[in-house]
C-alpha cells in the first residue's frame, strides 16, 4: 500500500490507469456487473472506509445523471460507460472547476489511503500500550502482594520484639526487688516421724537477724524420685512457704532434702513440714512429715 502511495504522487500515469479500474470497478457494481464474488470483494475490500462509501454515492448521482443523456441517444443501443459519463459530466464543467474537482478526487483517494494506513498503525500502537498496560497492572499486582507480606512480617517481628521487652522488664524487676541482707545461717536437721505433742517436738531457735534458715530433712525412703517438693504449713494446715525441684544428697546416714527459707518466714509457733516425692510421670507421692517448733529470740 505504501508503494502504491508513492506511485500514485509520482506517477500521473499510473494515478490515471488506477482512477480508470477504480471507475470501472464502481460502475459494474453499480450497473450490477460484478460476478457474485467480485461483489463480495467489492463490499468487503474496497467499502471499508466513510470516504468510499461517499464515492460511491458520488458515483451513483452520476450515474444517474448519465441516464437521462442515455435516454436522449437515438445512434443505437451503444451505453455509455461511467468513464463517458464522467466525461461528458465534466465536460460541462468549466476548467477551473474541472480542475478543482480533479484534485478534489486525488485528495480523497490519497486521503483514504493515508487514513487506512494511520488506522493500522494506530491499532498497532493501541494493542501495544494495551499490553504495556497489563504488564503494569501485573507489576502493580505484585508489588501490593510484596507490600502485603512485608506488612505480615514486619506486624510479627514487632510482636516478638513486644514479649522480649515485656520478659526484659520482668526479668529487671525480678532482679531490682529488696532482697534480705545474707545476715546469720541457722541451720537445722530434722528427722521424719509423727510427733503431734508439741512438747516433743524439736525446738528450733532462731534469732531475730538470722537472714536465713537451712533445715536437712532426713529421707528414709530407698525410692528414686525426679526431684522433691516440700511445704511448711501451720498445725491448721495452713501452707506458709514451699519449694520445689529439690534434689536428694546423700549422707552418712542416708540421704536428705535441703530446704532453703529466709528467716522471716518462721515465727514463734508450731509447724510441720510435708515432703512429697516427684515420680517419673510428673506425678507427686506423699513421703514424710516433720514436725517442730521455733522459739524467734
Amino acid at each position: 500500500m505504501a508503494q502504491v502511495e508513492e506511485r500514485l504522487l509520482a506517477d500521473d500515469d499510473y494515478f490515471d490507469r488506477l482512477s480508470a479500474v477504480e471507475h470501472e470497478l464502481i460502475d459494474g457494481f453499480l450497473r450490477g456487473e460484478l460476478s457474485r464474488s467480485d461483489r463480495d470483494r467489492f463490499e468487503q475490500s474496497y467499502l471499508i472506509s466513510r470516504h468510499r462509501h461517499e464515492r460511491l454515492e458520488f458515483a451513483r448521482a452520476l450515474l444517474a445523471s448519465a441516464s437521462s443523456v442515455r435516454e436522449a441517444e437515438i445512434a443505437g443501443p451503444e451505453r455509455i460507460g461511467f468513464r463517458l459519463s464522467l466525461s461528458r459530466f465534466l465536460g460541462g464543467l468549466k476548467p477551473a472547476h474541472q480542475f478543482s474537482l480533479a484534485a478534489a478526487l486525488l485528495l480523497v483517494i490519497a486521503g483514504g489511503s493515508w487514513l487506512t494506513v494511520e488506522t493500522s498503525r494506530l491499532r498497532t500502537r493501541i494493542a501495544a500500550l494495551q499490553a504495556r498496560q497489563g504488564e503494569r497492572q501485573a507489576a502493580e499486582q505484585e508489588r501490593e502482594r510484596r507490600a502485603a507480606q512485608q506488612s505480615r512480617v514486619i506486624a510479627q517481628l514487632n510482636e516478638q520484639l513486644r514479649q522480649e521487652r515485656n520478659r526484659r522488664t520482668e526479668l529487671e524487676q525480678e532482679f531490682t526487688k529488696p532482697r534480705p541482707s545474707p545476715g546469720i545461717i541457722i541451720s537445722f536437721v530434722l528427722t521424719p516421724g509423727l510427733v503431734r505433742d508439741p512438747q516433743e517436738a524439736k525446738r528450733l531457735v532462731i534469732p531475730a537477724n538470722a537472714g536465713g534458715v537451712r533445715i536437712q530433712l532426713d529421707v528414709d525412703r530407698e525410692a528414686e524420685y525426679k526431684s522433691y517438693r516440700a511445704a511448711v504449713r501451720t498445725p491448721a494446715g495452713d501452707e506458709i512457704w514451699s519449694e520445689d525441684m529439690l534434689m536428694a544428697r546423700p549422707t552418712g546416714a542416708g540421704k536428705a532434702v535441703v530446704l532453703r527459707l529466709p528467716g522471716s518466714v518462721l515465727a514463734t509457733g508450731d509447724y510441720v513440714i510435708t515432703l512429697q516425692g516427684v515420680t517419673r510421670r510428673g506425678g507427686l507421692e506423699d513421703l514424710e512429715s516433720y514436725h517442730f517448733s521455733v522459739q524467734k529470740l
